[in-house]
């Protein structure tokens, strides 16, 4: 039997309230919120611990990422329930908003973003994938107990990786003029 076709409309944060949101989730014990994390439009989508995703919310990063993190705490105060959210480690585009949402005291989870390509299709029988079918993916796995709670970085492991980052800006330029210097040596002066 074929797969039934799944609507992926997403709601602009303008227009939704904690008070509509909550409404649409009466019931859960766990607000569970799935993000797919990009550059300026994030995806996020709503649901409880089954892994249903009831509303799917674009905001654009970082103009309206404040206003999602309360969206987000306030939801979960109305509910009165734990509050969850579930992102990909990919590039940086994230770690504001992470830090943001752990700083309210909302639990983070990482989920690999190569388990939730492998499982576009197994989801809908469709192979493909866009930022709101991620949510949902998303949300489905964690469902299943494959991410991880995020744990950050120790603040030592955090200065090591500051300093190789920063020998890394200085060392290729410099690699590029040694090899220059080298040529410049070889035709000028080939006896050194």
């Amino acid at each position: 039997p074929m797969a039934k076709k799944i609507s992926y409309r997403a709601v602009p944060i303008e227009r939704l309230t904690s008070v509509a949101l909550a409404a649409l989730l009466a019931g859960v014990t766990r607000l569970v919120i799935a993000i797919d994390v990009a550059k300026l439009k994030m995806m996020a989508g709503f649901g409880g611990e089954s892994g249903d995703v009831v509303r799917l919310v674009r905001f654009e990063s970082p103009m309206q990422t404040r206003a999602f993190v309360e969206l987000v705490v306030e939801t979960g105060r109305e509910l009165a329930v734990s509050v969850e959210a579930l992102m990909e480690p990919t590039g940086t585009y994230g770690d504001a908003l992470r830090a943001l949402l752990v700083a309210r005291g909302v639990s983070v989870s990482m989920l690999s973003p190569k388990r939730v390509h492998d499982a576009r299709e197994v989801f809908d029988g469709v192979p493909s994938l866009h930022d709101a079918k991620s949510c949902v993916v998303m949300a489905q796995l964690h469902r299943q107990g494959v991410s991880r709670p995020y744990v950050p970085v120790s603040e030592d492991r955090g200065a090591l990786r500051a300093l190789v980052r920063r020998r890394e800006v200085f060392e290729k330029p410099l690699q590029m003029h040694l090899g220059d210097l080298e040529g410049l040596l070889a035709r000028h002066w080939p006896e050194v």
